[in-house]
C-alpha cells in the first residue's frame, strides 16, 4: 500500500512539474521530425547521419528561437544513442534521457556569452583529448560562440582543425559575421531560416489543441505575426496569452490588448481619413487611440503593414497574412502600375514618418505631422474616392478606387480645373508639346529641326540625336549612326521613332538605321562643334578687349592660351 501511494505521489509531482514548465521548454523538439520550418537543414543532417559522413564541427546560424541549440541536442542524441548512430534516436535509453535533461557527462554545454575569457576556453580544451566516460562521442555545444574573445578563438583553432576522433563540436550563433574567418573555414555552416507565419500559427494551434485550451485562429495569427519568425518568442507570447485569458478562449481582442496593436478597422479608418483629406478626423482618431494605450510607433507600423497588403493585392491579387482583403478580388488584372501611385505615396510618407519619429519632440507630434502630410497630398476631390474596404456592392468592380488612384498626376496645389484626368484604360501619356516649330518637309536640310521638334523621351531622343540623314525613298527613312553608338539601337526605340513620325503625318514610314565607321552629320555632332567654338570666340573677344590690352602692356604680361579639346560626337 505504501509503495502504491509513493508511486502515485511521484506521478502527481511529475505532472505538476511538467505542467509548470513554460511552453517553450515543454514543447521543445526531441527529434528531427518535431523540428518545424528547417527541412533543408534537417535533410542534410539526416543524410550525413545515414551515410556516416559526419563533420567534426557544425556551426548553426540564425535568428533567436529558431532551434539552433535544440538541433545541437538532437544531433548529440543521434550520435550517442545506445542503439547506434542514427537519425532517429530512441529517446528512451540512458544517454538520450540524460542529454534531453541536460546533465549528460559527455555532452558539455557552454554559454560563450558568460565564459568569454581565454582561460575558460583552455580549461575546456584541456579535457578534449580524454576519451568519453560513457558515451560514444564527447560533444561540446557552445552557444553564442561569437561572444568569445579573440584570444579564445585563437586558442580554439588548432583543436578545431585536428580534433580527436571521439570529439564533435556543435556551435550556435546569431551573429556569424563576428566569428573569425579562420574559425568559419573549419566548420560546416548550416543556416536556420526564420519560421514563416503560417507554419508558426499552425504549430501554435497544435500546441493549444494538445493543451486543451480554446482559441481563435485569428488570435494565433496575430501572435505568429508578432513573433517575427521565432518559435520561442511565439511560445512565450502564447504563455502570456494563456495567463491573460485564464483558461478561457484566447480571442483576437485579448491578443490585441496584450500586444498593444490596433484592430484593422481603426487602421483602415486612419488611412481613409488621410485619403479623403479629413486631417482633423485623422488626428482625433489617432489621439483617441494613443489615449487607449497605443504607441505612435505601433500605429505607423500597422499603417505600413496595411498599405503593403493593399499594394500587393492590387498588383498581384494576393495579400500577405494576416490581412484578409478577399473583398478586393474584383480588381482588374490589366491595371497599370501607375494606378498604385497614391498607395505608394502614402507608404513613402508613412515610412518617412517612421524613420523621423525618434527625432520628433514627442512621438505623438511625429505621428500628427505624418498624418497631416498624408492628408495634404491626397487628391483634390476626395468625395469621389472610395477605398477598397468601403465597397458596398460585393459584385461590383472596385473601379472607383482604381480610377481615382490613376487620375491625379499632380498634388492638389498644382492642379487646375482644366487639368485633364486620365482613365485606367487610356493610352500612355504623350510627350509634352515641343518648344520648336514643326518643319514643313522631311529632308536632309530639315533633319536637325525634326530631331528637336520630336523631343522623344530618354534614350530614344539620344539615339535620334546621334543619327545623320542618308535617304528617304518609298516611305523608307534611312539614317546613319557611328558604330560606337550601336548599343543605342533597339527595336522598341526604333518603333517609338516610327510612331512619332506617323503621328505627324508620315503614316507609312519605316525607319532603318545603319552603322558606319565615320561620324554622321548628326544634331549631337553639330552641337558639339558649336560648343567647341564658344571658347574660341570668347578667347578672341578677350584678346580684343581694350582694358585687358592696357593691363598687359602696363605690366608687361602675356595672355596664357588655354587648351581647347577637340569635339567628339
Amino acid at each position: 500500500m505504501s509503495v502504491t501511494f509513493f508511486l502515485m505521489l511521484i506521478d502527481t509531482f511529475y505532472h505538476e512539474v511538467i505542467m509548470s514548465q513554460v511552453l517553450a521548454r515543454k514543447w521543445r523538439p526531441q527529434s528531427f521530425d518535431q523540428l518545424i520550418g528547417q527541412s533543408s537543414t534537417v535533410q542534410a543532417l539526416q543524410n550525413a547521419l545515414k551515410h556516416n559522413r559526419l563533420h567534426h564541427a557544425y556551426l548553426f546560424t540564425g535568428t533567436r528561437g529558431v532551434g539552433k541549440t535544440t538541433l545541437a541536442r538532437i544531433i548529440a542524441m543521434c550520435l550517442n544513442c545506445e542503439q547506434q548512430i542514427t537519425h532517429h534516436p530512441c529517446g528512451q535509453c540512458l544517454h538520450c534521457q540524460s542529454i534531453r535533461k541536460g546533465h549528460h557527462i559527455d555532452v558539455i554545454e557552454v554559454d560563450a556569452a558568460s565564459r568569454t575569457k581565454v582561460e575558460d576556453t583552455r580549461e575546456i580544451l584541456d579535457n578534449v583529448h580524454y576519451a568519453p566516460n560513457q558515451a560514444r562521442f564527447k560533444i561540446y555545444i557552445i552557444d553564442e560562440i561569437h561572444m568569445l574573445s579573440t584570444h579564445s578563438f585563437n586558442a580554439l583553432l588548432k583543436t578545431l582543425e585536428e580534433p580527436p576522433q571521439h570529439v564533435k563540436f556543435l556551435f550556435a550563433t546569431t551573429d556569424p559575421q563576428k566569428i573569425p574567418p579562420t574559425v568559419l573555414s573549419r566548420c560546416m555552416q548550416l543556416h536556420l531560416e526564420s519560421i514563416d507565419m503560417p507554419t508558426l500559427s499552425s504549430h501554435f494551434q497544435s500546441v493549444l489543441t494538445q493543451e486543451k485550451i480554446p482559441f481563435e485562429t485569428a488570435a494565433l495569427d496575430a501572435i505568429a505575426h508578432a513573433a517575427s519568425g521565432s518559435v520561442r518568442d511565439g511560445l512565450s507570447l502564447l504563455d502570456q496569452a494563456i495567463a491573460l485569458c485564464h483558461g478561457h478562449t484566447i480571442t483576437t481582442d485579448a491578443i490585441s490588448k496584450m500586444l498593444g496593436t490596433l484592430s484593422e478597422t481603426h487602421i483602415q479608418s486612419l488611412i481613409t481619413h488621410a485619403f479623403n483629406q479629413s486631417a482633423q478626423q485623422a488626428l482625433e482618431l489617432a489621439h483617441t487611440l494613443i489615449q487607449t494605450g497605443a504607441h505612435p510607433a505601433s500605429i505607423l507600423k500597422q499603417i505600413l503593414h496595411t498599405l503593403h497588403a493593399i499594394a500587393c493585392h492590387i498588383s498581384i491579387q494576393t495579400s500577405p497574412a494576416p490581412f484578409d482583403l478577399s473583398h478586393l478580388t474584383t480588381f482588374s488584372t490589366h491595371t497599370p502600375t501607375q494606378q498604385l501611385e497614391w498607395v505608394h505615396l502614402l507608404y513613402q510618407i508613412a515610412l518617412s514618418g517612421q524613420r523621423d519619429l525618434p527625432f520628433a519632440p514627442t512621438p505623438q507630434q511625429g505621428l500628427d505631422i505624418t498624418l497631416l502630410r498624408m492628408s495634404a497630398l491626397m487628391p483634390e476631390t476626395p468625395e469621389e474616392a472610395t477605398l477598397p474596404w468601403h465597397q458596398t456592392e460585393p459584385n461590383k468592380p472596385l473601379s472607383t478606387f482604381n480610377n481615382h488612384i490613376s487620375s491625379s498626376q499632380l498634388p492638389p496645389h498644382q492642379e487646375t480645373q482644366n487639368t485633364p484626368k486620365r482613365s485606367p484604360t487610356s493610352t500612355p501619356l504623350t510627350p509634352p508639346p515641343s518648344q520648336h516649330e514643326k518643319p514643313n518637309t522631311l529632308c536632309a536640310e530639315t533633319w536637325h529641326q525634326w530631331v528637336e521638334y520630336l523631343a522623344l523621351p530618354g534614350m530614344t531622343q539620344s539615339l535620334l540625336a546621334h543619327t545623320g540623314w542618308k535617304t528617304y525613298q518609298d516611305n523608307v527613312l534611312t539614317l546613319t549612326l557611328h558604330q560606337k553608338h550601336h548599343a543605342l539601337i533597339s527595336e522598341k526605340r526604333t518603333q517609338t521613332i516610327e510612331n512619332s513620325f506617323k503621328s505627324n503625318g508620315f503614316e507609312s514610314i519605316t525607319i532603318v538605321i545603319e552603322t558606319h565607321d565615320t561620324s554622321p552629320d548628326s544634331l549631337q555632332h553639330r552641337k558639339a562643334l558649336e560648343a567647341a567654338e564658344k571658347p574660341k570666340k570668347a578667347l578672341k573677344a578677350l584678346e580684343q578687349d581694350e582694358t585687358l590690352q592696357t593691363l598687359l602692356s602696363t605690366f608687361d604680361g602675356t595672355l596664357k592660351q588655354p587648351e581647347l579639346k577637340t569635339p567628339s560626337s
